[in-house]
């Protein structure tokens, strides 16, 4: 019993922020949607304040009016990057809205077309495999090929129709400007009232935790947004070279995709050919190559020196964690998995060099 209070008084703190962090991200998955605006606000601010804040230093004259600096750096910033999203909105109406509302409404005939060339090719490859096997080879692809095409049609059919439509979302969405504005101009003011209003007992171990979520959530942020902004590129540029009209919108997926550890790769890159199959059947192979240099590239030069090894996990864990995550949360859930597993161990690892200080002492 005394063993039992001694534990609970030595790390009441530590339980006590590990709860209400729990319970932090439990509210968080409960409202993920209305939700949502924010927490793409917070990323972006993650992003830009340290580049706002050397700017600012560089800025003349030198440590004077910082005030004003860091409002000018931000109102730059939104600028810039309104400016940056019509270019891309001017681009992608007047270049590829012609071929995305083909796609969109040849969609059916799409399908029918990938799984007849699907076929022919199995039937080609099917006539060389001995004749006792013919037959069971002959029903699982079968049930395959109807499993594919129901998949197809609920991806190009109802995928832009599960886009939350609420008015907590919209609204989230029409004060994230503002929302993202106050962030980036009071983030240090606001990181010292955070920190002023917390026990004594309780600062220490959230620096040490937010420090930890720095380290891994940042980094993987950083280092899979930087991945997907040169996968895209070079997705862009082979599948331009094949003179594929859709190279845009297939670059863009293929960066999206890559938010998805492990797996995202081959989805943006099995629905990009599939595609390809329906559009234009002869650039199917030479799209194939595109995607596999594209991963091979990404894999054996870029993750090494962008990821730099800081999520470090088993793939058999990853793999699992992927399934659990698609199952509570999606495609949300896809996408957080590898970080929240990466951030689970390295909170566990630092209760365990704590729980290891105190018994040696």
């Amino acid at each position: 019993m005394n063993k039992e209070v001694s534990f609970w008084k030595r790390y009441r703190a530590l339980i006590t922020f590990l709860l209400i962090l729990a319970a932090i991200f439990v509210l968080a998955y409960i409202f993920r949607s209305e939700l949502l605006p924010f927490i793409i606000g917070l990323i972006f601010a993650y992003l830009l304040l340290p580049l706002i804040k050397w700017a600012e230093q560089r800025l003349p004259p030198k440590n004077k009016w910082m005030s004003a600096k860091r409002i000018f750096l931000i109102i730059f910033a939104f600028i810039l990057g309104i400016s940056l999203l019509v270019g891309f909105i001017v681009y992608f109406y007047y270049g590829v809205r012609d071929v995305v509302s083909d796609v969109i409404n040849k969609t059916p005939e799409y399908i029918s077309t990938i799984q007849n060339n699907l076929e022919s090719w199995y039937m080609s490859i099917f006539e060389v495999i001995p004749p006792q096997y013919q037959q069971q080879i002959s029903d699982f692809f079968s049930s395959v090929n109807n499993e594919v095409g129901k998949a197809l049609q609920v991806i190009f059919s109802t995928g832009i129709g599960t886009v939350p439509r609420t008015v907590g979302l919209i609204a989230g969405f029409l004060a994230l400007p503002f929302f993202l504005f106050f962030i980036l101009k009071d983030a240090e003011s606001l990181k010292t009232s955070f920190y002023d209003l917390l026990p004594k007992t309780l600062t220490v171990h959230t620096q040490n935790i937010f420090t930890i979520i720095d380290n891994v959530v940042g980094k993987y942020i950083r280092a899979q947004l930087l991945l997907g902004f040169v996968v895209a590129i070079l997705v862009f540029i082979g599948l331009s070279i094949l003179g594929i009209k859709l190279a845009p919108v297939l670059a863009i997926f293929a960066g999206i995709m890559e938010l998805i550890p492990t797996v995202g790769p081959w989805i943006s890159g099995i629905l990009g050919v599939l595609l390809i199959l329906a559009i234009d059947p002869s650039k199917f192979i030479p799209a194939i190559i595109v995607y596999v240099a594209a991963n091979l590239l990404e894999n054996l030069l870029l993750v090494p020196r962008i990821q730099g090894g800081f999520l470090r996990i088993n793939p058999a864990i990853l793999m699992v964690g992927l399934v659990l995550g698609a199952s509570l949360g999606g495609i949300w859930g896809m996408v957080l998995a590898g970080p929240l597993i990466a951030l689970a161990l390295e909170i566990y690892k630092y209760i365990r060099s704590i729980s290891g200080s105190d018994e040696n002492a």
